[in-house]
């Protein structure tokens, strides 16, 4: 009969405890007004190729990153090649090498383009300076 009355008084306990706020919860931390991702998180970007079209389609990413949090470069060594992102799910032209500021959303594309032959492609990712990922798209 003691043991039920001491395993009672220790939830007792631990209920006020909580109640009144002596234990500590884990809050979820979410990004402030001017971050795109939680402080030092690296997104999630999915990228799969058209070569056909010298495409590179997001097909799905974390919410709030941001095209501007992205640096895109090549392998070539030539100036001539180009690469355009249509955002907003694929239908605004943003011009040539130039970052857009709005979130990268699934249907966003880059179009490769300007250079003929294997061209690799690297993302990455400027807040962790992390690389995302590094593709091969045949133009």
């Amino acid at each position: 009969m003691e043991k039920i009355i001491v395993v009672s008084t220790i939830c007792i306990l631990a209920i006020v405890s909580l109640i009144s706020g002596c234990v500590s919860v884990p809050k979820e931390i979410t990004p402030g007004p001017d971050e795109t991702t939680l402080p030092g998180v690296t997104p999630s970007i999915i990228i799969t190729i058209d070569s056909n079209a010298n495409k590179m389609f997001v097909t799905g990413t974390d919410e709030n990153v941001k095209w501007s949090d992205i640096v895109i470069t090549n392998d070539t060594g030539s100036s001539n090649c180009h690469w355009t992102i249509y955002d907003g799910g694929g239908v605004t032209n943003q011009g040539i090498n130039i970052m857009p500021t709005s979130d990268i959303t699934a249907g966003d594309y880059i179009l490769i383009w300007g250079i003929t032959g294997n061209v690799k492609i690297t993302m990455r990712y400027v807040p962790t300076n992390t690389l995302l990922g590094t593709w091969t798209i045949n133009v």
